[in-house]
């Protein structure tokens, strides 16, 4: 006789408890694919990210890529933003400051993104957030946006140490809206 299956639902009854199959993974979509961005890649190869990596230039990404992470060659970044599924991550560090621009304020234009972070010192966000407000980008909106990135206290720029201080900033948030989902159901 097989094993007894456990059985789906939305929250266990008395005695019960949900047994999950697999990961529950967070889309991320991560535009550039310079030292941050490789180094990025790989610390989030182990962790519960499906990582969507864009970049503009043809021979920008390694022939190496971890099973969780999809290259797009970035054409339109308008249409990459839009086509992202509600509840994305976007992480922003292109190799022009136009095209973060574009980017940042296209994912920021979208409420149901929730994590929105660019790489840059708190200058490149004070210029950012000046165009923001211009283009009407909502005041929360912008107050929200993750600038410089990653994770107070860490100083180092090796980009090994900025993807390990950002990984750990997605997985707050990630804790942090798993929270919010929790409490409301």
């Amino acid at each position: 006789m097989p094993p007894d299956l456990p059985i789906s639902r939305s929250k266990p009854g008395p005695g019960e408890w949900i047994e999950h199959y697999g990961r529950d993974l967070t889309p991320l979509l991560l535009f550039g694919a310079g030292h941050v961005g490789r180094a990025l890649v790989l610390a989030l190869a182990p962790l519960p990210f499906r990582v969507s990596w864009h970049d503009s230039r043809q021979d920008a990404f390694p022939s190496h890529i971890p099973a969780n992470v999809t290259t797009i060659h970035l054409r339109d970044p308008d249409a990459a933003v839009a086509s992202a599924p509600e509840g994305a991550f976007v992480l922003v560090m292109t190799h022009e400051h136009p095209l973060d621009l574009a980017i940042t304020a296209a994912a920021l234009a979208r409420p149901d993104l929730p994590f929105v972070g660019l790489i840059g010192s708190a200058s490149k966000r004070a210029r950012f957030e000046k165009r923001f407000r211009e283009i009407g980008i909502p005041v929360e909106r912008i107050a929200g946006l993750a600038c410089p990135i990653g994770i107070a206290g860490i100083a180092d720029k090796d980009p090994a140490v900025i993807a390990a201080a950002t990984v750990t900033q997605l997985l707050q948030a990630r804790e942090a809206l798993a929270g919010t989902h929790r409490n409301s159901s």
